[in-house]
């Protein structure tokens, strides 16, 4: 038998009925058995162990969800995903600070970038688009006529990693700037489809808005 000082809300349900030694407002002092104190002991430490893992796995869900998009490589397209999701496809998005207030922008394949306004019926020409590899990702560069002003973006999936579904269309993607005039990020509809206009100046609701 040994005396031990211990917090009375750690004592076993047992053994909480056994008199206190000192005021309330101190740790209480027990006549306890040496192997009753091994297991306490033990049982605080197991606990702190399952605390620890569970933060860990709180932290890594966290940190899974706020590092997918862009800033997490696994997020990231390839050169031959990105160039699944554009060829022939459509690339639509919404901006407060452009004139018309968006872009529908078909990647032709061959390299050719048209924008088809207000409804599909306006079709023009207005660049160009080429992809890269850079270090395992697939970069997608537009050039802009007239005036040649370029903008390179990496594009990743918004939600989770780039694995099984990340080409599966139509989609939204995270347009990633690492090059020219493009801006940090652009959220961006990719489909098979071109998205009509709800109206003149008013772009489909399936077109994610940008700053």
């Amino acid at each position: 038998m040994v005396i031990a000082c211990y917090e009375e809300d750690h004592l076993p349900q047992r053994v909480r009925h056994v008199r206190r030694w000192l005021s309330s407002t101190r740790p209480a002092c027990w006549i306890l058995p040496l192997g009753l104190i091994f297991r306490l002991v033990r049982r605080r430490i197991v606990g702190m162990k399952t605390r620890i893992a569970s933060l860990v796995i709180v932290f890594g869900l966290y940190c899974g969800h706020a590092f997918a998009d862009c800033g997490s490589n696994p997020s990231y397209l390839n050169i031959a995903q990105v160039n699944s999701i554009l060829t022939g496809n459509f690339a639509c998005g919404k901006s407060t600070a452009i004139d018309p207030p968006g872009w529908n922008e078909r990647h032709i394949s061959g390299g050719s970038l048209v924008e088809q306004h207000e409804g599909g019926a306006t079709v023009e020409t207005v660049g160009t688009w080429s992809t890269a590899n850079a270090m395992g990702r697939g970069r997608v560069t537009y050039t802009y006529t007239p005036g040649g002003s370029t903008y390179t973006y990496e594009i990743a999936v918004v939600t989770g990693n780039c694995a099984s579904g990340c080409t599966t269309l139509p989609q939204t993607y995270a347009f990633c700037g690492v090059g020219g005039s493009a801006p940090p990020r652009l959220l961006i509809y990719v489909s098979t489809t071109f998205q009509p206009p709800v109206s003149v100046g008013v772009m489909n609701g399936n077109c994610p808005g940008n700053p």
